[in-house]
């Protein structure tokens, strides 16, 4: 007999909507968008003398005017198996080479704590970043009562490499080799070796080793060093970043050196060479406040001395500098996220950020410090993020910094962005759709010669590198990217694209290209690369130009 009038078949869908946590994670290439799914199997159902008898009089008014009541109360009795589900054990699988503690240690939850659905959320999200981890499911099996098993379900990526680098276009090929391991001794650290040929600067020779958890604590450890025909660079960092949204703190302590050779150019043809050495150090500390919306103040410290000298036949140089500079930093930011596949990679799980975020900064530069000059300084960056209607996706962005010196401002930069992304499921091969629109100014009195490069790989396909300069850059990009072949291993996909773009100081003029492409996503490989390579003929003055690249043009 029905326990009540919504039936016990209702009512077991009322508890069990209590244990779902509705997420999904197992879609197809062309189905819809969905977040992980995370079922949780220990349901209890009511047994019939919980709920009250049904009156075998339906057609009472008495007994029709009831029926909410009886609603309610089988909702009231219905409530113990309501109550929050407790973790009894973790068990991760499907790892081979990462160790299983290594993944344990970036669990938001333990055993004992209560089944919390934003937490399963946000651990997923924290193990997708992992460079050597691809496929990831949290999902639970049946305990006893009240309890569940948490089981963490993971694929490891091939974090070892020893492969070739290139990059550039038919005019100007840099070339080089890695040798890489971004899961050492499958403990999640990083060793790194390039050797490059850049067509521009000459060799160089890096390596990079980072820690992200020294000595099993929250500490975050990066290191570099690098040799170059034209420079070098050394770098460390330890750092404490917002581990979880929960977080209270973040701080962190830095310091490099980098040696390079500037070039300057006019119409594409090279205007000035210099050396420009620049060692800095600096510290931070921020505090996290609030829970739908964090409020992030914080405090930083920043040391640099930056030192030029003009190569030969050329004679300019920037005038030295040395920089002390204290700051105050508030950040405002709405954490949302949402999930995607073959927007901007061929293949992985995708985690877009659509929550807005505001950062104010101000500081001081002073000689009673050390700097070389007084002066206040303030940026500004807001970041509206919409996801809307259809799996759309519109990021935009706008940054200035600026310092009052000499009765005024100067040293204004500048910088717009607006991208827009999103998928044609109904057109043939559920092309992706991608558009960008980017300006930038630049205004630097202690920099005469600083400009904006644009052509080749640097905003403008189908034409020279470096053919356009000033201190304006306006860019806009469009690119549809169709899904040819989707296999676990490998995805092939395409690109038909149209550029359009100028850099100038007082007179604009923009110029136009249109080409079409290959991407080879490899998301079976550390970090889900997607190798590119283009064909772009410039609509003006313009040339046809073969360019070959890692990761989407944007």
């Amino acid at each position: 007999m029905p326990c009540c009038p919504v039936s016990q078949q209702n009512c077991a869908a009322r508890h069990r909507s209590s244990v779902w946590i509705s997420r999904s994670s197992s879609y197809g290439v062309g189905s819809s968008p969905k977040s992980p799914r995370i079922l949780v199997s220990s349901i209890i159902p009511l047994p019939p003398s919980d709920c009250p008898m049904q009156s075998t009089q339906p057609d009472d008014d008495a007994q029709m005017a009831g029926i909410p009541a009886l609603v309610l109360i089988c909702l009231l009795l219905a409530t113990p198996a309501l109550d929050a589900q407790i973790i009894s054990t973790i068990d991760v699988r499907g790892n081979t080479r990462t160790r299983s503690d290594v993944i344990r240690r970036e669990l938001l939850f333990a055993a004992g704590d209560s089944l919390d659905a934003a937490v399963i959320d946000e651990t997923e999200r924290n193990l997708r970043r992992l460079l050597y981890l691809g496929r990831v499911t949290i999902i639970t099996e049946p305990a006893q009562a009240g309890s569940v098993n948490v089981v963490v379900e993971v694929g490891d990526l091939y974090a070892r490499a020893l492969s070739p680098l290139f990059s550039g276009d038919i005019e100007e090929v840099s070339y080089g080799g890695v040798a890489v391991d971004f899961n050492l001794f499958g403990l999640g650290q990083t060793a790194r070796i390039t050797a490059f040929d850049d067509a521009r600067s000459g060799r160089r020779v890096t390596t990079q080793y980072g820690d992200p958890r020294l000595g099993g604590t929250r500490l975050r450890l990066a290191t570099e060093a690098g040799w170059a025909e034209e420079g070098h660079t050394i770098g460390l960092s330890l750092s404490q970043p917002f581990y979880s949204l929960a977080a209270p703190w973040a701080f962190g302590l830095s310091a490099s050196s980098h040696g390079s050779r500037t070039r300057l150019y006019s119409s594409g043809r090279l205007a000035a060479l210099y050396e420009d050495r620049f060692d800095a150090a600096s510290g931070w500390l921020v505090r996290s406040y609030g829970g739908d919306v964090k409020i992030r103040p914080g405090i930083q410290l920043s040391l640099s001395d930056r030192t030029f000298s003009a190569r030969s036949p050329f004679t300019y140089q920037p005038g030295n500098r040395r920089r002390v500079t204290p700051s105050l930093v508030l950040t405002v930011w709405q954490p949302r996220y949402s999930t995607a596949r073959f927007i901007r990679y061929l293949g992985p799980q995708e985690d877009f950020q659509t929550g807005s975020w505001l950062t104010l900064r101000a500081g001081l530069s002073s000689s009673a410090l050390g700097s070389d000059r007084d002066y206040p300084f303030a940026s500004v960056s807001v970041s509206p993020r919409f996801q809307l209607e259809g799996g759309w996706y519109l990021f935009s962005s706008f940054v200035a910094r600026s310092r009052w010196a000499n009765g005024g401002y100067e040293s204004l930069l500048t910088s717009s962005s607006a991208t827009l992304y999103g998928r044609l499921l109904d057109w043939p091969y559920q092309p992706a759709l991608a558009a960008r629109l980017d300006f930038d100014t630049l205004s630097r009195p202690e920099d005469l010669g600083s400009q904006y490069l644009l052509g080749g790989n640097s905003g403008l396909r189908g034409y020279l590198p470096r053919r356009f300069d000033g201190r304006r850059r306006l860019t806009a990009n469009v690119e549809l990217r169709p899904l040819i072949v989707h296999r676990p291993d490998w995805a092939l996909g395409a690109a038909l694209f149209a550029d359009a773009g100028g850099a100038w100081d007082d007179d604009p003029r923009l110029y136009s290209s249109v080409g079409a492409g290959l991407r080879l996503g490899l998301p079976r490989i550390y970090d889900t690369p997607v190798l590119r390579a283009d064909v772009a003929h410039g609509l003006g003055a313009g040339v046809w130009q073969l360019s070959f690249g890692l990761g989407q043009y944007f």
